[in-house]
């Protein structure tokens, strides 16, 4: 190690023993949303596991469909950016039974952003705009990590639904600003980096219609006359988060929203 960098480490490390919490991303960095793919392989069909596109591909933007979910998944990648104490002390591992840079991510706290002077969202204030969501992840010195964590919780989503419903070629950019909040192992509380991610709000956009004619969309207002089955291939591989990026047919939309009878009529056919 050269002379700069372990006396940055050394300034770091006294910094978090001083026992304040603070903002850190030298320490703990939220880089961004990991893309997730639902992958066949041997299992089809909705048992098939959701797992990471590539570690390093991130996702620079969402959109969640109102239409089908009132509910964003987030898919952190995080990294511990401390060195190992062993490094700084010329210690041992022996003698660290764990080491003091072992940070353990207790939650993640969002503040929205949304212009409600215009579009959709347009009316009163919303009332939902902060809040906190646990989750638990461990990471060691110097290792990044994947996770998940509900960024936009039911609640939040339905205030959102109710501003958007029914209003099929609308989009509304709303931005989130994202903070994870963790301890040290020797008890030291930190902040990661503020992560700002915009997400695109909208009705029905990623519900996949049939078309008319090859490559000829029908109209958003008459689409419920083309998708008439609520039948689907038990092959079929649906994305991993319904309403979250990806697209997914009319006939799997029909399916699931019919389980709690909140389908969308000029999608779903009646019963």
């Amino acid at each position: 190690m050269d002379r700069l960098t372990r006396v940055l480490t050394y300034v770091i490390a006294l910094a978090m023993l001083s026992g304040c919490e603070h903002e850190n991303p030298l320490s703990l960095e939220l880089e961004g949303n990991v893309q997730m793919v639902r992958m066949p392989g041997a299992v089809q069909g909705i048992s098939a596991v959701c797992m990471p596109q590539m570690e390093i591909d991130l996702r620079p933007a969402g959109v969640m469909d109102l239409m089908v979910t009132n509910s964003y998944v987030f898919f952190p990648r995080m990294e511990n950016k401390m060195q190992m104490q062993t490094i700084i002390n010329q210690a041992t591992p022996q003698n660290l039974v764990l080491d003091a840079h072992t940070v353990t991510i207790e939650g993640a706290e969002m503040t929205l952003e949304a212009n409600t002077t215009a579009g959709p969202l347009a009316g009163a204030p919303l009332q939902n705009t902060s809040w906190n969501t646990p989750f638990s992840a461990q990471l060691e010195p110097a290792e990044f990590k994947g996770s998940r964590f509900t960024l936009i919780p039911p609640n939040v989503g339905d205030e959102l639904r109710n501003r958007f419903s029914g209003q099929y070629t609308a989009m509304q950019r709303i931005l989130i600003d994202i903070k994870l909040y963790a301890k040290m192992a020797d008890g030291t509380r930190l902040q990661s980096n503020t992560l700002r991610y915009p997400i695109d709000l909208c009705w029905g956009c990623l519900v996949s219609l049939p078309f008319s004619q090859p490559g000829v969309g029908l109209d958003p207002e008459q689409t419920f006359s083309v998708c008439n089955t609520k039948l689907v291939d038990p092959l079929f591989t649906p994305p991993c988060m319904p309403g979250n990026d990806e697209y997914l047919p009319c006939t799997f939309y029909c399916f699931m929203c019919d389980q709690d009878s909140s389908c969308d009529e000029q999608f779903c056919p009646n019963p």
